[in-house]
């Protein structure tokens, strides 16, 4: 069992508004305190992928209200494969009038 020594902090699971769950929580390392965010990796495919991401929260507190939760950044877009630029009016002749496109 650890000790009061041992221990560095504590974490709290939540949960966001769309049902995400998280843990907020504080940890002290060589005397400093630091508000953390803790979530699951939900992009891992292999056992050498971490299952958990820590994020260190560094929202501004104002005196009195509680620290705004850390909010993950979203997913990273898939690749995407250029495409060619296409001249839509290549084949048109040059605008003559009204009644010419």
């Amino acid at each position: 069992m650890a000790t009061s020594e041992q221990r560095i902090g504590a974490l709290w699971i939540k949960s966001s508004r769309g049902g995400t769950e998280f843990m907020t929580g504080e940890v002290e390392i060589e005397g400093v305190k630091q508000r953390i965010t803790v979530f699951r990796n939900g992009f891992k495919t292999t056992d050498k992928q971490p299952s958990y991401h820590i994020y260190r929260d560094t929202g501004v507190q104002s005196p009195g209200m509680a620290a705004p939760a850390y909010t993950a950044p979203p997913p990273p877009a898939p690749a995407r494969e250029e495409l060619p630029s296409i001249d839509l009016n290549a084949d048109r002749e040059e605008f003559r009038g009204p009644d010419r496109w």
